[in-house]
């Protein structure tokens, strides 16, 4: 028979009796069936629906007798614990006794058929995972297969910070599930034109109030505090969620609650908006919205400050130092998240850079060798990279040396050194000069002690 647009089998002669030896009406099991079920009652069939001129085949019980009346429903909930069980055990294979095992296979061979179906239409998960279910019936018992789906990846923002110990980076604090780290996940940071990913495996795990939180950390150059960070959580390539923000909105938060703050947490959130304002102001850039826009007119004065103590102390190995071929040209401070001491020399003609040696003592006592760069014709620069804020203050030793191994310059030189330059020189503009006072105070705040 026809039902619904498929085809079904029916055995018009079974409901001939109302005797009833089972747990159920079964004069209607043979009612609606798949070929495959109605060949356990009529093993003959099977020899009619497998040929490949049988052109009604019967494969669906959508509208099977008990599917319809909900009986099909019960019997599979009967089992529904025992099953729960296996699946929340991991098993990805298992079998469960069926309960009319002692019935005739053709009663209980069918019934079961029809209970695997009812039971293929339920939704099973587990605390882990969903699950894809499929139940076989048969006389005696079921059979199940299990694959089990990851979890969908949650992520979600817990808070943000600024870190001010070495860099200015901008923190994001995320709660992700375990199943993140299953699938390609990463957090994106745009900023100033640059773009920073950074993959899940490579947060660092915190603990905050008992959560367990990953922390990605975007670094933000001076000029760059009034610029918004954009922000994507991306999975398997699909954005999952955005944020906007920038150290200018947490400064702004922070100094709406200054009375929660100590007063020396205030003084550096102002000094280092005034260090961003004058970093804008000195390259130009982004300088219709200057980081230091909250401020009072009183605290945005930048404070002049004494570099005495960091003047630059340059040695030479005789009183011309040009009979060595090599001439000290100056310095130069490169501000970025990090800062790097450029010292420049200037290479007489007929000489090779390559006969001299170039090294610095860094903050930890340690000799560090230094490869000089072509700046232009006859000048060289070599590096110091990577001086942290807390080391402004901090001058080092750099050291030429010539093929003899003696030393033609030491240099004792900083960041502080090339400010107490810039504000004895006549040269200076008015915004280099507002810059380095602004630095002595963001480090004087922040990094004295």
């Amino acid at each position: 028979m026809k039902l619904d647009g498929q085809w079904y089998q029916t055995d018009c002669t079974w409901d001939d009796s109302s005797d009833n030896w089972y747990s159920f009406d079964q004069r209607h099991l043979y009612f609606g069936l798949t070929d495959e079920l109605m060949a356990i009652a009529h093993p003959g069939h099977s020899k009619i629906y497998t040929t490949d001129t049988y052109a009604t085949r019967s494969t669906s019980l959508a509208d099977n007798y008990f599917v319809r009346t909900g009986d099909a429903a019960k019997w599979a909930k009967a089992y529904s614990d025992r099953i729960q069980k296996n699946l929340d055990a991991g098993k990805t294979e298992f079998e469960i006794t069926a309960d009319n095992a002692s019935y005739p296979p053709s009663i209980s061979g069918i019934q079961n058929g029809i209970i695997a179906y009812a039971i293929n239409q339920m939704t099973w998960t587990t605390d882990k995972a969903a699950v894809t279910l499929n139940a076989t019936g048969s006389a005696k018992s079921f059979t199940f297969t299990a694959e089990y789906a990851s979890k969908s990846p949650e992520v979600s923002l817990y808070g943000r910070s600024i870190t001010l110990k070495d860099n200015i980076d901008v923190n994001y604090y995320m709660e992700m599930s375990d199943s993140v780290f299953e699938h390609d996940a990463y957090l994106e940071f745009k900023i100033g034109g640059q773009t920073y990913k950074l993959n899940a495996s490579d947060a660092a795990e915190v603990n905050e109030n008992g959560k367990t939180l990953y922390k990605f950390s975007c670094p933000v150059n001076a000029a760059q505090m009034s610029d918004t960070i954009e922000t994507r959580i991306v999975i398997d390539n699909k954005t999952e969620e955005e944020y906007l923000y920038s150290v200018k909105e947490y400064a702004t938060e922070l100094l709406s609650k200054s009375n929660e703050y100590p007063e020396e947490t205030i003084k550096l959130v102002k000094a280092l908006l005034n260090y961003g304002t004058a970093a804008q102001n000195f390259f130009k850039y982004n300088t219709d919205k200057p980081a230091n826009a909250i401020l009072s007119d009183t605290d945005k004065i930048v404070a002049a400050a004494d570099f005495a103590a960091y003047k630059a102390v340059i040695k030479t190995d005789s009183a011309n130092s040009q009979s060595n071929g090599l001439t000290y040209y100056g310095s130069s401070l490169i501000c970025k998240s990090e800062m790097t001491v450029r010292h420049y020399f200037m290479v007489n003609e007929g000489c090779d850079i390559n006969n001299y040696k170039f090294s610095y003592v860094n903050a930890d006592g340690n000799e560090v060798s230094l490869t000089p760069k072509k700046a232009s014709d006859g000048v060289y620069c070599v590096d110091i990279n990577g001086i942290m804020a807390r080391n402004l203050n901090s001058n080092y030793a750099c050291k030429v040396t010539g093929k003899n191994k003696a030393c033609i310059f030491e240099l004792d030189y900083g960041p502080f050194s090339y400010s107490q330059k810039v504000i004895n020189s006549g040269n200076s503009s008015d915004e280099l000069k507002n810059l380095v006072n602004a630095l002595y105070w963001y480090w004087y705040y922040g990094y004295r002690n």
